[in-house]
């Protein structure tokens, strides 16, 4: 299933008018407590609020166009492992990042992860936490859309 961008604007949009339900935390909550286990720890407050942020605007966009798969630990940490396997092997971030974007057919909801760790102040994020958002995102796209 692609996300449209018109999707993503919608929740968007009513994330500004307020928190949406904690939906995301409960249906997803084997999800809620690996983000919130020790491989996340290294995060700064603002990359794990970041995260957090990111990860509620995907599930909160892919809820609304198809019905959601019971979260599967072991087939997102295999994805997500996956990700970090094909990031080491390239030799930039940039270079990695235009490889997962070649890869997905979900670009509008990529775009906005991308914009995302770009747009935020320069010394909220390290060049790692960028990382680490993205390809948790990543694999959370890619767990939702192959469900």
């Amino acid at each position: 299933m692609k996300l449209t961008e018109a999707t993503i604007e919608e929740v968007l949009q009513e994330l500004e008018q307020g928190p949406l339900t904690p939906e995301f935390s409960l249906a997803q909550l084997e999800f809620w407590q690996y983000l919130n286990s020790e491989t996340f720890l290294g995060l700064k407050a603002a990359e794990h609020q970041l995260l957090f942020f990111v990860l509620s605007v995907i599930y909160h966009s892919y809820s609304r166009v198809i019905e959601l798969p019971d979260f599967d630990i072991d087939l997102f940490q295999k994805s997500e492992d996956d990700l970090w396997a094909q990031r080491e092997g390239y030799k930039s971030w940039p270079i990695a990042l235009d490889n997962f974007f070649e890869s997905s057919t979900e670009e509008d909801i990529m775009a906005f992860v991308e914009d995302m760790i770009t747009e935020e102040e320069p010394e909220e994020l390290t060049e790692l936490g960028k990382e680490v958002v993205f390809i948790t995102a990543f694999a959370y796209i890619l767990f939702l859309s192959s469900g």
